[in-house]
């Protein structure tokens, strides 16, 4: 699944080396959360969630121990309140079914719950007609549950084996002895936004805690493709802040058509299998986050400058910190301005035609001693145009108590 993001880039030389790198992939040695400095302007890309792929493999469909006995005498399936582990069903629904393992496959039984159903656990049971399991003995079965929840997923299947001597009741448990498979995905949502950059512009995609991460593995890859072309170029200085919410990258030097846009593919990926033992299931994991763009040739320039209204205050006192961004022949700049203090960013505001290009801003209540205070601007769509970043000179203020 991919989000549609228009990244607009300069034309220069393709570099050699990353005409033949296929993505930039790092190690153990992932940058730090100094590798995503804030006080660098950045295009930014608010992600809800990335696709992450799971599938756990637990053993042959022909191996005995994993064969759940059902007979002509099975009257109900009663499904297992934790087999969907950490995936709380609160909004979203369950089904589960159980078809015949052999062509047309046909479904026998097969039953939704809402999320309200699903809360009376007494109730999690799904019914078999009578005598509805007569294709004879030995014949195979597959049960099947899944769970959706936001837009995340999670399916699981079993065996069954056809024995006229099968109880009245059996179950869809979580025992990982008789799964047969179990797989989990959550899709991918990220706001539709339109980006402009140039090569050496940071591009930071924000997100909750933890959304950079496969269980802590790594290698992470970030790559862009060209659309007519297929070839890949590693994203540079790619790093992910400790909490793994916030992965920042630098747009390399990238081939554009004299005239005219060319299409890109921003992706992010990351995979790995995990071995399984006579009690642990096989795992194959994956995640994906993707975005299409665009390439174009180049951005007005701009020009930030940042104003405090006093270089000395007491910690209880108040400054205005006032940003003015100017690009020539446009008095009416359109993009945001973040406010940043001592590398940290505290504010942020976003520019619109009616505010002529200036963004003011109390100080927050600062500690005693020596501050800076700078301002970067980070250029937005306006009217087609698409406005260069830009950063402040540091600006000192000092708090003397």
């Amino acid at each position: 699944m991919s989000h549609r993001t228009r990244i607009d880039l300069r034309p220069g030389r393709m570099l050699a080396a990353l005409v033949a790198g296929a993505a930039l992939v790092l190690g153990a040695g992932i940058a730090p959360a100094a590798a995503v400095p804030t006080t660098v302007p950045s295009l930014d890309i608010q992600v809800a969630s990335v696709d992450k792929a799971e599938l756990r493999e637990y053993g042959s469909w022909t191996q005995a121990a994993r064969k759940i006995a059902i007979g002509p005498s099975t009257g109900s399936v009663r499904v297992d309140a934790t087999v969907f582990g950490d995936l709380a069903v609160t909004t979203g629904e369950v089904w589960c079914q159980l078809k015949l393992q052999q062509e047309p496959w046909p479904v026998v039984a097969s039953r939704r719950w809402s999320a309200a159903e699903w809360a009376v656990v007494a109730d999690r049971t799904l019914p078999l007609p009578p005598g509805v399991v007569n294709a004879g003995t030995g014949a195979r079965w597959v049960g099947s549950c899944g769970a959706f929840e936001g837009t995340a997923t999670s399916n699981i299947r079993w065996l069954l084996i056809e024995d006229a001597a099968a109880p009245a009741n059996v179950e869809f448990g979580a025992d990982p002895r008789l799964l047969v498979s179990q797989n989990t995905l959550t899709a991918p949502q990220a706001e539709e936004t339109v980006i402009v950059a140039v090569p050496g512009d940071r591009i930071r995609l924000y997100a909750e805690p933890g959304t950079w991460d496969l269980d802590g593995v790594t290698p992470l890859a970030v790559s862009l493709t060209e659309g007519s072309t297929g070839i890949r170029v590693p994203a540079v200085e790619v790093g992910v802040t400790a909490d793994r919410s916030v992965l920042g990258f630098t747009v390399p030097e990238v081939s554009t058509p004299e005239f005219g846009r060319a299409a890109y593919r921003m992706e992010v990926t990351a995979y790995t299998v995990t071995p399984g033992t006579s009690t642990t299931p096989a795992r194959e994991a994956q995640f994906q986050f993707v975005h299409d763009f665009s390439v174009t040739r180049t951005k007005p320039p701009t020009v930030t400058t940042l104003t405090l209204s006093r270089h000395v205050t007491a910690s209880l006192g108040t400054v205005t910190a006032t940003a003015k961004v100017t690009t020539p022949g446009n008095p009416y700049p359109v993009g945001t301005v973040a406010f940043h203090v001592d590398g940290k960013r505290v504010a942020s505001v976003s520019l619109v035609h009616t505010d002529k290009g200036v963004a003011a801003i109390p100080m927050p209540r600062l500690s005693r001693g020596v501050h800076d205070v700078l301002v970067t601007f980070s250029g937005t769509a306006d009217s087609g145009e698409f406005l260069a970043n830009s950063v402040s000179s540091t600006q000192r203020l000092l708090v003397v108590r």
